[in-house]
């Protein structure tokens, strides 16, 4: 089907659901709150992410979103969407959670090839101006969802 021979119909329906379309897509638009990260990286060349978390914020409307960049001894950080996010605006605590791979976990009592090494991340602290601050547990991926460690950890602010 060419230009010519497209009814008005179609065309006005198109234009109507494109427009349409942008306005949601503004309406939905979300803002950057921040990006904080405790990201150590290898010096050289050509650096890269050794350790550490790197969390991205986004508001839209009263939601919060984002996701977190973790980093294990790899050259680029696993990159994972945030869920159960709740913040309060009062007092500034957040908390959330995130799922992720740390590869392929072999033992003993697992399939042939192994399985995937999920492992669950929970944040719960406080975001202030300039950084994100609070107890990230780790929890392995599978029933019972045993927690394998606990740290402190203080995100900075960048740009």
């Amino acid at each position: 089907m060419d230009a010519k021979n497209t009814s008005p119909i179609l065309l006005a329906v198109a234009l109507f659901l494109g427009m349409t379309g942008l306005a949601h897509a503004e309406s939905g638009a979300r803002t950057l709150v921040g990006n904080y990260s405790n990201m150590v990286w290898s010096d050289g060349e050509d650096p890269h992410a050794v350790s550490g978390y790197e969390v991205r914020l986004y508001k839209n409307g009263t939601v919060i979103t984002g996701d977190m960049g973790i980093a294990i001894g790899s050259p680029e950080p696993e990159h994972a969407e945030l869920y159960d996010i709740s913040f309060n605006e009062k007092d500034k605590k957040i908390s959330f959670k995130v799922n992720y791979s740390r590869g392929i976990e072999i033992r003993k009592g697992l399939p042939p090839g192994g399985r995937d090494a999920k492992t669950i991340l929970t944040f719960s602290g406080k975001l202030n101006p300039r950084q994100l601050k609070g107890e990230i547990t780790q929890q392995e991926g599978y029933p019972p969802f045993k927690t394998v460690g606990k740290e402190k950890s203080i995100l900075r602010k960048y740009e």
